[in-house]
């Protein structure tokens, strides 16, 4: 026997099924509803309803064909609220904040109750993208009202009398028109409309007769992208033309569009098929096969492509589609930095070498081995020096190559070269004057400290140094000058 819920809709109780949406409970009950019933689906808003339950406070807010019935529960609809929706040019006006101003000065009359939010029945933050409005931020207000269904329960909940869905349409429309980035596939699709493309296609399938229609239905099992392509001269996009399989051309449209059958046909497309990359074998030959390792890609004109384009290429559309390959798994992975930027390891020379046979050095080169998952790890232990670019000699000395010529670091930065970063406070405050200062550059105040006073130490030793050295040299030092006046 079927569960029953006591349910009071208009005042009136009644005994529905449990497990009925309000909706559907409504017809349960015998009402007709002309109106408030619209897509039944949750997208059209048009079945707004509050309700609140039999011995509790709160008022609830809802759609009625979205909404399971409770023990208790007392509904009502609302299927319609007047909400301010002014009238404007969208050509004519632009995403100032001004334009908010004239349009929806209400806006600014918020008093922050945060009614709206806890009213919507999509369970959006109205009041954050109200503050967005406020702002002139229309990209942000957008984003925040996407899912706005324009169902008018915030609206009716508004003490200051603001009218949130109008104000979200205005923010969304400004956005698409003037701030979001040209959509070029739909830009494509309106001119191809436009010159009729689809005509011929359309002509063809309202000339056919229903039964034939209907044929197609019942035999689902049977109908393939060839045998539509052919018989109703289907055109696919060229890159998709161009990356499907014989094998997925062949299979039944029912089975590809099955969550395992559509799994098969992206696994199938490869990137590099959608950019016209051609696969090759290690040997040069085409007809290279994507899963080895010993193949690679080649763009239009033949040339190797590396970097971040060759390890895309490498993915399939089913990689991306199931969520196994996005951007966090490609910085984080197993990819190593090497591989993004192009660079190639020379094992005679023991080397990095870039795109343009550069050899790498310094910092990208101790990196180039790195996932950005160990980049950190790497980057405390390794010296200074590698970073910079030195070499270190078997002598154990670091060595610059500028201009051709070898030399020996030496000073300071032979001192700072030798350690890691996480040791360099250490390296520091174990310094002394005569690491930083050689001894024959040592002029001036330097020249009356001791080279083995620590640089923490040196406030100390230059006043006691000047203290205890006589006026005359400071004058022979330069250091204080007299003038005649």
């Amino acid at each position: 026997m079927e569960n029953m819920v006591n349910v009071y809709l208009f005042g009136k109780k009644y005994a529905v099924p449990e497990g009925l949406t309000i909706m559907t409970a409504m017809e349960y009950a015998g009402y007709d509803l002309v109106r408030g019933c619209g897509c039944r689906n949750g997208f059209c808003g048009a079945c707004a309803t509050i309700y609140r339950i039999h011995g509790k406070q709160e008022l609830h807010a809802c759609l009625a064909c979205q909404t399971e019935v409770q023990e208790g529960m007392y509904v009502a609809t609302l299927p319609f609220f007047p909400l301010v929706k002014q009238i404007y040019n969208i050509e004519e006006i632009k995403p100032t904040e001004q334009i908010m101003m004239q349009l929806y000065p209400e806006i600014y009359a918020c008093i922050g109750c945060n009614a709206c939010t806890k009213a919507c029945t999509q369970e959006l933050n109205v009041m954050q993208y109200i503050a967005y409005a406020q702002r002139g931020e229309y990209e942000k207000c957008a984003e925040e009202s996407f899912d706005c269904v324009m169902c008018g329960v915030c609206s009716s909940r508004c003490p200051a009398g603001i009218s949130h869905p109008q104000v979200a349409m205005l923010a969304r429309r400004l956005n698409g028109k003037y701030l979001a980035p040209d959509c070029g596939h739909l830009e494509d699709r309106v001119k191809e409309i436009k010159d009729g493309t689809f005509e011929e296609l359309i002509e063809n399938l309202m000339q056919k007769p229903i039964d034939e229609i209907k044929e197609l239905q019942s035999f689902g099992d049977e109908v393939t992208i060839d045998f539509i392509k052919t018989r109703y001269a289907l055109k696919l996009p060229e890159k998709l033309e161009s990356a499907l399989s014989p094998e997925t051309r062949s299979t039944p449209i029912k089975q590809l569009l099955s969550k395992d059958g559509l799994s098969t046909i992206l696994s199938t497309v490869y990137i590099g098929d959608i950019e016209k990359y051609t696969c090759r074998n290690a040997d040069g030959t085409e007809g290279g096969d994507p899963k080895d390792e010993t193949s690679y890609w080649v763009n239009a004109e033949g040339e190797r492509i590396s970097g971040i384009e060759e390890i895309i290429a490498d993915f399939t559309l089913d990689d991306f589609v199931s969520g196994n390959i996005n951007t966090s798994s490609l910085l984080h992975g197993e990819i190593v930095l090497a591989d993004v930027l192009g660079y190639t390891y020379n094992e005679e020379l023991g080397a990095w070498y870039d795109g343009d046979n550069n050899k790498v050095s310094g910092v990208m080169a101790v990196f180039a081995d790195c996932t950005l998952d160990n980049v950190s790890d790497k980057i405390n232990t390794v010296e200074i020096g590698d970073l910079i670019g030195y070499t270190k000699g078997e002598d154990g000395k670091w060595y610059t190559d500028e201009g051709g010529a070898t030399e020996a670091v030496d000073g300071f930065m032979s001192k700072i070269a030798e350690n890691s970063i996480d040791s360099i406070d250490t390296v520091f405050s174990s310094l002394e004057i005569g690491d930083i200062v050689p001894e024959d550059d040592r002029t001036g105040i330097f020249s009356i400290i001791p080279a083995d006073t620590k640089i923490d130490d040196i406030g100390t030793a230059v006043n006691d140094s000047v203290m205890n050295s006589p006026l005359q040299f400071f004058i022979n030092e330069g250091l204080i000058s007299f003038v005649v006046t």
